[in-house]
């Protein structure tokens, strides 16, 4: 009975204590146990899931302006989504709508989904333009300077924001609509070609080619008119019956001053020296002045800067390095057609050579009537010509000439003959074979195409890197042009024998004999009855 209200007591007083259950309890559950208890409670609390809430694109793309009917590219592209508890990261989009078939502003829609909630943002700021189209320019021909109308759809009404070019060459657009451009032909010799129209990364190109008409502008390069001898500059300098005309790789240009007995020498700032020959008519080998030419008419230069020489009265093919030292490269110096090797060879008049890229030599062995070859070992044989004068065209000797005056060779090895008496540019194949490339056969000045084209008595012969050939058209004291195709036209000279320098037709020549190119398209003359070399600038 004592025992019973002993607890009584003890209940009664801890219901009227402030002790709280956990402090009573620690004294009875020590502190390992009420680490236990704290434990087990954290655990049923039950944390809130984290949820997407947004999307939002925080970077643009790269590209922002379109034409019709592209695809949207999300390239550039940052998507950051943003959760519940305040988190981000960058997404893919899962979802990207938009319509790109008409133009405008555009905005795109952009979604993304994660597990089973999904969110949208939108992209705004995307231009789509109608595509840039070109239906037309005029005039279809130019000079550079001058300005072509293109007409088109979706050109930017802003000069600037349309890219014109020539065949690739940059023009300056002098005012622009949406449906027309005008613009000023660039100066360039390679401006003939397709007219493109770029518009906000577009480009719409011409169905036709525009060409390029290059002005042609003839000045003196060196000589004073009158005939004579003396080295200096420019006009300085004086030349008596030039006759040929050969450029090297450093643009020097070797002439065959063909009364003076020298082969001369004009730097590309024209200044005249003498190369080789003594100006004393007969033969001698040498070095510069030592040696000696008669009547030398034609000249060429190869790889390695060597001058070869057509030495007409010597009957000789002459070499001359670029030390100045002569030899005989070719020709026993008797009349003679007898193929051979070095001084074997015989030689009849010869008039002109020419080199190719292998370091073959050609001749033009006037009154032979035939194309001859040198290899670069002195082996001289026979390329095409019967031996007899006339006119035939065939393989090999069945062709005929008529005192060939002139020989070129293009990048395929095709050899080109001014055929004087013939009044007709001939083409021979590597092969031998003699067709003819312009010229009616009857002496008289027509441009045409082919042989509805006619020569008067055309002598040197040249050609450029696109293959068109240049002819000295010495009866008619015209530069003539032949391009690929047999089209014949008239490059310099009015056709009246006088001098007068001047724009393309409006100047004068006097029987021009050889003709060359230098490396930038200039082509050089020798004006033999002017005692001058002429140059052709062409821009």
């Amino acid at each position: 009975m004592e025992k019973i209200l002993k607890t009584k007591k003890m209940k009664k007083k801890l219901k009227t204590s402030n002790l709280k259950p956990q402090t009573f309890l620690s004294p009875l559950l020590g502190v390992r146990g009420l680490f236990l208890i704290l434990l087990m409670l954290a655990g049923c609390k039950q944390d809130k899931p984290v949820t997407l809430n947004s999307i939002a694109v925080t970077t643009q793309p790269t590209k922002t302006t379109y034409v019709i009917g592209e695809t949207f590219d999300p390239a550039g592209m940052v998507v950051t989504a943003t959760y519940s508890d305040k988190t981000t990261k960058p997404v893919t989009p899962t979802k990207t709508e938009y319509d790109f078939s008409t133009a405008g502003t555009k905005t795109v829609t952009i979604s993304y989904s994660e597990e089973s909630k999904t969110v949208t943002t939108t992209l705004t700021g995307i231009t789509v333009n109608a595509p840039v189209s070109i239906t037309g320019f005029s005039p279809l021909e130019a000079q550079h300077g001058a300005q072509i109308t293109i007409t088109g759809a979706n050109f930017s009404a802003v000069a600037s924001g349309n890219n014109v070019t020539f065949n690739n060459i940059a023009a300056v657009v002098v005012s622009a609509s949406a449906t027309e451009l005008k613009v000023t032909v660039p100066k360039n010799l390679n401006c003939s070609g397709t007219i493109r129209v770029t518009v906000a990364g577009k480009t719409a190109v011409s169905t036709a080619s525009f060409n390029y008409l290059p002005t042609v502008t003839v000045s003196t390069f060196a000589g004073s008119g009158t005939a004579g001898f003396a080295d200096g500059t420019g006009t300085a300098a004086l030349f008596n019956t030039p006759s040929g005309v050969a450029l090297d790789a450093s643009g020097n240009v070797y002439v065959a001053d063909r009364e003076n007995n020298r082969i001369r020498k004009i730097t590309p700032a024209g200044v005249v020296t003498t190369l080789a020959g003594s100006g004393t008519f007969g033969f001698a080998d040498g070095a510069g002045a030592t040696a000696q030419f008669r009547t030398p008419n034609g000249v060429a230069v190869d790889a390695s800067g060597n001058v070869y020489v057509a030495d007409v009265n010597n009957h000789r093919i002459r070499k001359i390095t670029p030390a100045g030292v002569v030899s005989t490269f070719a020709g026993s110096g008797e009349r003679g057609s007898a193929n051979g090797t070095g001084t074997a060879a015989q030689f009849d008049y010869p008039r002109d050579v020419a080199t190719d890229a292998s370091g073959n030599v050609y001749v033009a062995d006037i009154y032979c009537g035939l194309i001859r070859k040198i290899t670069p070992a002195g082996v001289v044989s026979t390329l095409a010509g019967s031996g007899t004068s006339g006119f035939a065209d065939g393989a090999g000797t069945a062709a005929q000439f008529n005192n060939p005056l002139g020989v070129a060779i293009d990048a395929s090895g095709n050899v080109y003959v001014g055929d004087y008496s013939n009044h007709r540019i001939r083409k021979i194949t590597p092969a031998g074979v003699v067709t003819t490339f312009a010229g009616s056969g009857t002496a008289g000045f027509a441009n045409g195409t082919g042989t509805t084209a006619q020569f008067n008595n055309p002598v040197g012969i040249t050609l450029d890197a696109s293959g068109n050939v240049y002819v000295a058209d010495g009866g008619n004291h015209r530069i003539r042009k032949i391009t690929p195709a047999g089209v014949v036209t008239t490059f310099a000279g009015s056709g009246t024998a006088g001098f007068a320098d001047g724009a393309g037709t409006t100047a004068q020549f006097s029987n021009p004999s050889g003709v060359a190119l230098d490396a930038s398209g200039n082509v050089y003359v020798a004006d033999r009855t002017n005692h001058r070399i002429r140059k052709i600038v062409l821009e």
